[in-house]
């Protein structure tokens, strides 16, 4: 059956396949024409299209390094990491030392006393001292491993020099001069906070100072006037001092006041390094 259909110029009936209009004479468009022009694309067709050819690189090789450049780049990192790993033994040596040997010279301290007859005191020096002083050396080993560290840097510079200095008095030059710094360090914190405009946090800061400056001379004067050996005391007033820097630290706590926790950072420090001073001046003395 034939197919018609309408000339687009003046609307006449044309059959399928014709090529002019038999009224106007105007060119036509057949059906087969329409069917080989390009057929319209999808976006999306064409970009999958795009996708699937090949992409061209734009890069260009890089030139390779010599080996004998590479030596020292690897000579850094194999020093870094094995100053790091030797920092680390080192330091894990400390972190376990430290509180061992405080724990022995207390149980030593305990069995001297125990020689001597004051089982009494043996005790208290052993079930209060011992994990006492275990605390306070595993809490402070961080401190007393970089203390330790500038410690043999001074001594090495000195004994390269030809000085005849044992590593004692280097280490208990630097302990008094650490301790020196933290008493500037509260006299002048506590001055500062006398200038301050809240008074109880300047009531607080003045006891605190006034505390650390004044508890052990009366406590020696007591322990001397009751007959109590010092050596207990050496023990007993730095416990109670840590009863009430963990009574502040909760206060501090409750205070939210980052000051507070700037001077427990000094204090505590300063207790250990008192506490170990009385300790060795007093097994000085019973030799």
């Amino acid at each position: 059956m034939q197919q018609w259909y309408k000339c687009p110029n003046c609307g006449a009936p044309v059959a399928l396949g014709v090529r002019f209009c038999g009224n106007c004479g105007s060119p036509l468009m057949t059906v087969q024409q329409q069917s080989s022009q390009p057929q319209y694309q999808q976006p999306q067709q064409a970009a999958k299209s795009h996708k699937d050819s090949p992409e061209i690189s734009y890069t260009q090789d890089q030139p390779r390094q010599s080996f004998i450049l590479k030596i020292p780049k690897m000579m850094r990192i194999g020093g870094s990491y094995l100053t790091g790993g030797v920092l680390f033994v080192l330091f894990q040596i400390v972190q376990f030392a430290v509180p061992a040997i405080a724990g022995l010279s207390m149980i030593l301290w305990a069995v001297k006393l125990f020689s001597e007859g004051s089982i009494a005191w043996g005790l208290l020096v052993l079930l209060i001292g011992t994990p006492l002083a275990i605390g306070l050396a595993s809490w402070a080993a961080i401190f007393l491993f970089f203390i330790g560290v500038i410690a043999v840097i001074i001594w090495g510079i000195i004994s390269l020099f030809g000085f005849g200095i044992s590593f004692d008095s280097v280490w208990d030059s630097i302990w008094l001069v650490v301790e020196a710094s933290i008493l500037v360090f509260l006299a002048f914190y506590g001055s500062f906070s006398l200038c301050s405009q809240d008074w109880s946090q300047r009531h607080l800061n003045w006891t605190i100072v006034i505390l650390w400056v004044t508890v052990m001379p009366l406590a020696l004067i007591i322990a001397g006037v009751l007959g109590i050996p010092q050596q207990v005391v050496y023990l007993l007033v730095p416990l109670l001092i840590l009863l009430v820097l963990l009574t502040f630290t909760g206060w501090a706590l409750k205070q939210k006041n980052r000051s507070l926790w700037w001077l427990l950072l000094f204090i505590i420090p300063f207790l250990w390094l008192v506490f170990l001073g009385l300790k060795n001046r007093s097994q000085q003395e019973f030799q």
